[in-house]
């Protein structure tokens, strides 16, 4: 019997029912119906439903009010009648006008239009079909009209079927089909004469409705209700049976006749119809659990009848109560029998509605995701498909227990004689196995679709399905966000951050922390996408804007910076510090970087790929030289000189030295402890190397043919007559001492930028040493840090006023101060950017003190 849990169902939106506005044709009886003697109705009793047996040796009452009580009415015999004492010629008389009445009644009630059911919709109590079953109505003859307007029936004697579209008379109510009314129903399973589905109009009716179901009994029936039950049932019935707070247990009174109906007595041309109210209710009052298992089950085994013995039902994937469902024993004994492979979703189905399964959590929240897996799976272990021998085993058994309790129906002469599945244990087993792994390997995505279900479809949370799976996921998104982010590799352009973080995780990250940073680098990186700045590789704390590339194959975790690219990118952050000192990036220069990148040795395919994004990203974003300083000294002697050999060759790209180029790769050299006359050397021999030079012919330019004339000599003066022409020797060209050329050279120029690179470092040069606690520090400086010290941070263009205040250019103070933080502390003073960030716990309060 069905479970009646306590709480109720809230449903969907409340359906009128599709045959509140259907009709049939009338079938009209003439003529009286018996006379029969009218008898009190007895209370109900409190037994259960099915070992009730109420009195029917009287025959219905032929008039019944309201309430269910009928007027006791004591009939006199025609002797009594006309008996001629006088001293009952009183009561004769009474009984006379009391008799006049009842038939005046009797004759008013005759002037309405009587209808009976046709024989045709009686069934038989017990399973099979009749002789001759009606069709279903012909749809042009069903009309649409209100319910009020339909067919009545006065149901006597064995109850009749009241089909879709006809309507039954209990007591002054109008009651819609379908529904069964009379005051005998049998049972199969027991001698009851009245099935909890049997609406018995003898039964009294309360005046005051119980719609809470607070006087209903544990197991519903009609029998068995309280009057007040009965009237709030009816009223129901009465209506277009939609609302979603009615009592449960009348609504499965209704539902048991629907279930006798389709399979008791197997009534072919209602299961359509049925199977539309069993659709509307489930929608209606599927929310409680038992309702939607007993509704569920009946609509399948009528799926079931349907299909017959040679097609599938289409398979479910939960369990039906304490054992498999029929449909699933069904496909599967089919398999076994004939030795056909059992397919991956017919082996899910079997795994997950077997009642020892324990489906996890995951499994059934992403069960689109585990569906592909586990078929996948079984796709990769059983290329040819999974046969189980079905010899030595059981025959299976097909049964419907209904809900009412009432009876329990063999549905395997439908179906033939099958296997029964649950013998092959071992089958069973690789399935849970195979359904465990899918499930583990969802783990993530479900936890992450339970915290925030909104961001279902984002891009972060398909990055935590299985490879094969994202890429089927990423399909069925409406706006795939992929497209959008590949159009900004193509075009090389710098990302909001924000904006990023929207597409990627369908909301706006907030403060952009590293942590964020680096969950965002993880989730693109399996969609085959790096980010600039990356955690780990790129230089800089700049995170409101992002730069993305294209990697060579997605990625499951963030590789580690190996030694190698570290190196390279060191160089090339250098190099574009090389390259922008005269201004900007020569084209010359460009290729000399590219060319870095696409020659770097020990790196992988990847790495280069972001050394190429480093490079567009330190051109927009150059690193000043104070903030490398760290990173300088960490690299080892033997690769020191050949990064110096790097930039000299970068400087040299344009085939001139600029005085400010000069300038920065003797602050790199010293920042390397590398010897300045190293530096001279490299830069005479990239000139001499580029004044020897061929000129470079491109490809398919006409090469001259012949050979070039030697230009004439040069006359000799005339000599005199006196003595013989000689050959005047040329005297040979005073040798130029390149080296000392560019040392005066960058003297000079280190001379006029001394507030722009702070290459000034002479004795004379005045120092403060308050206290002789900080090192020597130009006072022009020492007086900017010392204004700066009062603030935690300060927004560019106050930094920038303060240092024109004080005769500086606002970008060599911030280096210079940052250099002697280096020297002084081995930490920056100054954190670039807007706002500029003072570092001062490394100052611990000493400069102030002692300027005091």
């Amino acid at each position: 019997m069905a479970k009646l849990p306590a709480e109720q169902s809230n449903g969907s939106a409340p359906q009128a029912p599709w045959w509140a506005s259907q009709g049939r044709q009338e079938q009209t009886v003439g003529g009286d119906r018996p006379k029969s003697k009218l008898v009190p109705v007895d209370p109900p009793s409190t037994a259960p439903p099915l070992a009730r047996q109420p009195n029917h040796s009287a025959p219905p009452a032929e008039l019944t009010q309201a309430d269910g009580h009928s007027p006791a009415v004591k009939s006199m015999g025609p002797a009594e009648a006309t008996r001629p004492e006088p001293s009952n010629l009183l009561g004769f008389a009474i009984l006379s006008i009391i008799t006049f009445t009842v038939l005046a009644l009797k004759g008013l009630s005759l002037r309405r239009r009587k209808v009976r059911i046709n024989n045709d919709y009686r069934q038989e109590p017990f399973p099979g079909k009749s002789s001759a079953p009606p069709a279903a109505p012909p749809a042009d003859i069903i009309a649409i009209q209100p319910v009020a307007d339909l067919s009545c029936v006065r149901a006597d004697g064995d109850a009749a079927w009241i089909p879709f579209g006809m309507a039954a008379a209990v007591g002054r109510r109008k009651i819609a089909g379908p529904a069964y009314v009379g005051s005998r129903l049998p049972t199969s399973n027991s001698s009851s004469d009245h099935d909890n589905c049997l609406i018995d109009p003898s039964l009294p009716v309360g005046g005051s409705a119980d719609t809470v179901g607070q006087q209903m009994n544990y197991w519903p029936s009609y029998g068995s209700m309280n009057p007040g039950s009965r009237l709030a049932f009816l009223n129901w019935m009465a209506s277009l049976r939609n609302a979603p707070d009615t009592y449960i247990g009348y609504v499965f009174v209704y539902f048991y006749a629907l279930e006798r109906r389709a399979i008791l007595e197997r009534s072919e041309e209602d299961w359509a119809v049925i199977e539309r109210e069993l659709v509307r209710l489930l929608e209606i009052y599927g929310g409680n659990r038992s309702f939607h298992r007993y509704g569920t089950e009946l609509l399948s085994a009528i799926q079931l009848l349907e299909l017959g013995s040679d097609r599938d039902a289409v398979p479910v994937y939960e369990a039906a109560g304490g054992d498999i469902p029929a449909s699933v024993k069904i496909a599967i004994g089919r398999r076994l029998r004939d030795n056909l492979p059992i397919e991956p979703q017919w082996l899910l189905s079997w795994t997950m509605s077997h009642p020892e399964t324990r489906v996890k959590t995951p499994a059934r929240r992403a069960f689109t995701q585990l569906k592909s897996m586990f078929e996948e799976e079984c796709q990769r272990r059983f290329p040819r498909g999974l046969v189980l021998d079905s010899r030595n085993l059981p025959r299976a058994e097909i049964l419907y227990r209904s809900a009412s309790g009432t009876f329990v129906s063999d549905l395997t002469d439908a179906f033939g004689s099958l296997p029964d599945a649950s013998g092959c244990s071992d089958a069973l087993a690789l399935g849970r196995n195979i359904l465990d792994d899918c499930t583990e390997q969802l783990d993530r995505y479900s936890r992450r679709v339970a915290k925030a279900p909104e961001h279902g479809g984002s891009l972060h949370a398909i990055a935590l399905l299985p490879p094969a799976q994202r890429t089927l996921a990423i399909k069925d998104l409406p706006n795939n966000p992929l497209t959008w982010l590949y159009e900004h590799v193509l075009a090389e352009e710098i990302v909001p951050a924000a904006q990023l973080f929207d597409r990627v995780n369908a909301a706006q990250p907030g403060n952009i922390t590293s942590a964020k940073l680096r969950e965002l680098a993880e989730t693109l990186g399996k969609f085959g996408l790096g980010v600039v700045p990356g955690p780990g590789f790129s230089f800089g704390a700049d995170h409101e804007s992002i730069l993305l590339f294209e990697l060579d194959a997605p990625t499951e975790t963030l590789e580690a910076a190996s030694a190698h690219y570290r190196s390279a990118l060191l160089t090339v952050a250098l190099g574009i510090l090389v390259g922008k000192a005269d201004g900007g990036l020569q084209p010359a220069e460009r290729l000399s970087l590219e060319g870095m990148v696409a020659n770097a040795n020990g790196v992988t395919e990847n790495e280069r790929r972001r050394l190429s994004a480093d490079l567009r990203w330190l051109e927009l974003r150059p690193v000043a030289l104070a903030s490398l300083r760290r990173k300088l000294a960490a690299v080892p002697h033997e690769e020191r000189a050949q990064i110096a050999d790097l930039l000299v060759g970068l400087a040299s790209a344009g085939g001139s030295h600029e005085r400010t180029e000069v300038a920065l790769l003797e602050r790199i050299y010293r920042q390397l402890n590398l010897d300045p006359e190293r530096l001279y050397a490299g830069l005479h021999k990239a000139t001499a190397a580029n004044q020897d030079d061929e000129p470079v012919r491109l490809p398919g330019e006409v090469q001259p043919t012949g050979y070039a004339i030697p230009r004439a000599p040069t006359a000799p003066p005339a000599a005199s007559n006196d003595q013989p022409r000689a050959r005047a020797v040329p005297a040979a060209p005073k040798p130029v001492d390149r080296r000392a050329a560019i040392r005066a050279e960058t003297e000079a120029a280190a001379a006029i930028l001394a507030d722009v690179f702070g290459a000034h470092e002479t004795d004379d040069v005045p120092t403060v040493t308050p206290g002789n606690q900080l090192d020597a520090l130009e006072p022009r400086l020492a007086n900017l840090l010392q204004a700066l010290l009062e603030r935690e941070s300060w927004p560019r263009a106050d930094f920038d006023r303060l240092a024109r205040e004080l005769s500086l250019t606002p970008g060599a103070a911030l280096e210079n101060l940052n250099s002697w933080g280096f020297d002084r502390y081995d930490d920056l003073l100054l954190e670039d950017g807007d706002p500029i960030i003072v570092n001062r716990d490394i100052v611990a309060g000493q400069f102030s003190e002692a300027a005091e």
